[in-house]
């Protein structure tokens, strides 16, 4: 069936297409790379559409895996910026 705007600029699916030097590329050989998630654009025409709930995540696991990263940090949840768990330190 045909999907409604709101399904194909708020809720896409994710397919990856691997483009490691289009990634090199972007990162500009930095070590640390801090970009945007969430977003991204419609196979057919694309349009820039918006991953849904999780799409964060999901964005920054695809440049993580697109880059081989060594490392991915995913901060989500948190009121500021802590030095450990705070479930697990209280006096963190």
């Amino acid at each position: 069936s045909e999907r409604s705007d709101e399904d194909r600029f708020l809720r896409a699916d994710v397919a990856p297409v691997i483009a490691r030097s289009f990634c090199e590329d972007a990162a500009g050989g930095a070590a640390v790379v801090i970009t945007q998630g969430f977003i991204a654009s419609t196979a057919d025409e694309g349009e820039t559409c918006l991953l849904g709930r999780g799409g964060s995540d999901t964005s920054g696991g695809l440049f993580a895996c697109m880059l081989r990263a060594a490392r991915l940090e995913i901060w989500t949840d948190v009121h500021g910026m802590f030095s450990a768990d705070p479930r697990q330190v209280s006096a963190a």
